[in-house]
């Protein structure tokens, strides 16, 4: 099996560390909760999105946007290519922050790739919520009956 799979057989949440430096405290804690869920958090950088992307397919990615330094990272990555990635359905972004929404993802109505949530949140309830939307999707893309529809051969003469 290859690794691109692999990687859109198991539920994971990318995680995009905007510092480059290493990891904050609070990321062990939360891949600690969504493992509970069955969810995998894993780090990632910039460069390693389209990459990752092209091997699943869709992935999901969460930002976590505390200053305005972060902020200008990711509005100018929205700019770029990220935004149009999300528009097209290859990333579901799931941006927590203190600030507002996106404005240009907000304007653009990018609904079903872009989760918005208002900072403060217990880590447990976002990993709960974003387990949830990681299975909303999962299950939608699965076919809902058995068998596809078939025509008698009474129908048909």
């Amino acid at each position: 099996m290859n690794a691109g799979n692999s990687l859109t057989k198991e539920k994971i949440i990318f995680y995009l560390n905007l510092d480059k430096a290493s990891l904050p405290k609070w990321f062990y804690g939360l891949a600690v909760h969504l493992n509970s869920h069955g969810v995998k958090l894993v780090p990632i950088e910039r460069s390693q999105i389209s990459s990752f992307q092209k091997k699943s397919g869709t992935i999901n990615l969460l930002i976590l946007v505390t200053s305005f330094k972060h902020k200008r990272i990711f509005e100018q990555m929205i700019s770029d290519s990220l935004g149009l990635m999300i528009k097209n359905g290859q990333t579901k972004c799931f941006h927590l922050t203190s600030f507002g929404e996106n404005t240009e993802l907000k304007k653009r109505k990018v609904t079903k790739n872009y989760f918005y949530y208002k900072l403060p949140f217990s880590m447990k309830k976002i990993a709960e919520k974003l387990a949830l939307e990681i299975d909303n999707d999962k299950e939608s893309q699965l076919w809902p009956g058995g068998r596809g529809p078939r025509l008698s051969d009474e129908i048909i003469g």
